[in-house]
C-alpha cells in the first residue's frame, strides 16, 4: 500500500509545505503536485526540488487547453472566473491531464490517497467525473480544496449543492485546504 497525497494547483509550494507540517506521517507519503502557471512551477521547483511536479493542469482529459492567467496568483482554465483580473484576451496554451485517469493508472483501491484541489473552479468539471468513474468508491481516502462557487458566473447553486450532496452520498465532503492562510479543516 502506498500512501499518496495529490495536490492539484500547487501554486508555490505553500500547499506541499501545509501538508508536511500538519498532516502525520507525510513523510511517508509519495507527492504529486500539478500546477501549469509557468510563473509558480520554477518557485515550487526551488522549493522542493525532490519533490514531482507536473506541469499540466488538472482537468477532465488528456490534451492541450487554453489557460488563463491573471493577476499574480489568480488563473484558471474557466472562461467564466469573476476574480484576479483574469485576462481572457491573451490564453497560453497548457497541457492538461485527467486526474481520474491518472489516479487510476498510477494507484490501487488498496493506496491511501488524499487529494487537495485549489483548482479555481475546475472542481466543477473534476469532481463529477471523479464519481462517474467512481474515484469515491475506494480509490480516495481523504478530500480537501476550496469551492469557487462564489467566483463563477456559469455555476448555479443548484448544481454547487447538487454536487456536495452527490459527494456526500459516497461519505466525503470536501474539507477545507487555504494554504494562503495556513488552514486544514482535518474534522471528519
Amino acid at each position: 500500500m502506498k500512501k499518496v497525497f495529490i495536490d492539484l494547483g500547487a501554486n508555490d509550494g505553500c500547499s506541499v509545505e501545509l501538508f508536511l507540517n500538519n498532516i502525520d506521517h507525510s513523510n511517508e507519503f509519495e507527492i504529486h503536485s500539478f500546477e501549469c502557471n509557468p510563473h509558480l512551477i520554477e518557485v515550487y521547483k526551488k522549493k522542493f526540488p525532490n519533490f514531482k511536479i507536473h506541469n499540466k493542469g488538472a482537468s477532465t482529459y488528456d490534451g492541450k487547453s487554453k489557460f488563463y492567467l491573471g493577476n499574480k496568483l489568480a488563473s484558471s482554465l474557466r472562461t467564466d472566473k469573476t476574480t484576479g483580473n483574469i485576462n481572457y484576451d491573451k490564453p497560453i496554451i497548457i497541457d492538461v491531464v485527467d486526474i481520474s485517469k491518472f489516479i487510476i493508472d498510477n494507484f490501487s483501491q488498496n493506496d491511501y490517497i488524499i487529494v487537495k484541489m485549489d483548482i479555481e473552479g475546475a472542481e466543477y468539471d473534476i469532481l463529477p467525473k471523479m464519481l462517474n468513474k467512481g474515484l469515491f468508491d475506494g480509490y480516495i481516502d481523504e478530500l480537501y480544496g476550496e469551492w469557487h462557487y462564489n467566483k463563477l458566473l456559469n455555476v448555479t447553486r443548484e448544481f454547487h449543492d447538487e454536487l456536495i450532496s452527490n459527494l456526500s452520498d459516497k461519505g466525503f465532503r470536501m474539507k477545507l485546504w487555504c494554504a494562503e492562510t495556513g488552514t486544514i479543516d482535518k474534522n471528519t
